[in-house]
């Protein structure tokens, strides 16, 4: 599942969209919050914010 928050205007609003989720300026995304993402929502994320997510395994690798 994806979601995240973004700004419009002076308002703060959640969405849960992936196509959305494109159309969505860097400057107004607050937050994204991945919680078991399909691979292409992974995928989607990855390719906005142009970086690779680690997985868990890799997380807890770190920890």
């Amino acid at each position: 599942m994806i979601k995240y928050f973004y700004r419009n205007g002076s308002s703060i609003l959640l969405g849960q969209s992936e196509t959305e989720f494109a159309s969505i300026s860097k400057n107004d995304l607050l937050w994204i919050d991945l919680l078991q993402p399909t691979g292409d929502q992974k995928r989607a994320v990855e390719a906005y914010l142009g970086t690779e997510i680690q997985s868990r395994a890799e997380a807890a690798e770190i920890e």
